[in-house]
């Protein structure tokens, strides 16, 4: 019996599901995948036949769904490339009409606007915090580093000599992934200075001091493994924020991330260079950077509002 006319999930489908599982790239893709398709396309289309799901359908359920544009069409994306694959197999007729997901439009755009903390915020937050929480959040904020990444130091990524921090693995999911999403992922970090003293202060600090050592070991697993992000997130980054008063509402994201994104705003507003800024932070594309500026209210566009602003003022006060 051919996919086109078996439910979404049996015979063949199977296999090709089973391929994008264990062939997806980047980072966190792989686990990613693996929930989008067990979680979302599975139970909602398992049953029915492939060439019986119809664009609308999917275009409805999708708007549904309570999740934000970017998981919405990420779940678009993998349902696509699993009638494209039946497609290339020759499951499925290589029409148009044998693949309804190229007819769904979803949107990407994302309303999620990050907290953005001063230096002074960051300072106060460690201040809240003990090593070596206190220090992975100094680390963060002046690298930019994504929390995989800085969870997936070991003392040996050090090289104090050329000044430079190299990304060897992360640590997602409860895993060692030893491989990073891009080429520019992987390029070293710098490290400055003030970084390179906290850290051999830690060094000196921590039990688990060998070369093939955690940075941020847990201690309740006797250094095996890396600390926890999500349990650090909970129960120390977002209550110091509260605690030093950054207003967060209900439920409302703050974590690691809020660093790299303060750090990126930071820089916009003291007019570095956007090359500077894609290499410090690693964007695979400049247009992620650029974003950035387009995004920011720096300190030249207020005083440029304020001078008119004043102008026109001025003039009915001279009237």
């Amino acid at each position: 019996m051919p996919f086109s006319a078996c439910p979404f999930a049996t015979y063949k489908a199977k296999s090709i599901l089973s391929e994008i599982r264990g062939n997806s790239n980047g980072i966190t893709t792989q686990p990613i995948t693996a929930h989008i398709l067990d979680h979302y396309l599975l139970p909602r289309w398992g049953d029915i036949f492939a060439l019986d799901i119809e664009p609308d359908a999917i275009e409805e359920w999708l708007a549904a769904l309570a999740l934000a544009n970017p998981t919405r069409e990420k779940i678009r994306r993998i349902m696509n490339v699993v009638y494209r694959r039946a497609q290339k197999s020759r499951i499925l007729p290589m029409t148009g009409d044998g693949n309804p997901v190229a007819f769904v439009t979803q949107s990407s755009k994302s309303n999620y606007k990050a907290v953005i903390v001063s230096p002074e915020q960051a300072f106060s937050i460690m201040m809240e915090l003990e090593d070596p929480h206190r220090l992975l959040v100094f680390l963060v904020a002046v690298t930019g580093l994504r929390i995989s990444e800085a969870l997936g130091l070991k003392w040996g990524d050090l090289d104090y000599k050329r000044q430079m921090i190299h990304l060897q693995r992360i640590w997602v999911g409860n895993d060692v992934v030893d491989h990073l999403k891009t080429d520019g992922s992987a390029a070293p970090v710098p490290l400055g200075e003030l970084l390179a003293d906290a850290l051999r202060g830690w060094h000196q600090q921590t039990l688990y001091a060998k070369q093939e050592d955690w940075i941020f070991p847990s201690t309740k697993l006797k250094g095996k493994t890396p600390l926890s992000a999500s349990m650090m997130t909970a129960a120390k980054i977002r209550p110091a924020a509260i605690e030093v008063g950054i207003q967060l509402a209900k439920g409302q994201r703050f974590g690691f991330h809020n660093f790299r994104h303060s750090l990126a705003t930071f820089l916009v507003n003291r007019g570095t260079d956007v090359k500077t800024i894609q290499g410090l932070l690693r964007h695979a594309k400049v247009t992620t950077t650029l974003d950035l500026y387009s995004q920011s209210i720096d300190a030249a566009k207020l005083e440029a509002q304020e001078d008119i602003a004043l102008a026109i003022t001025s003039t009915a006060t001279a009237d």
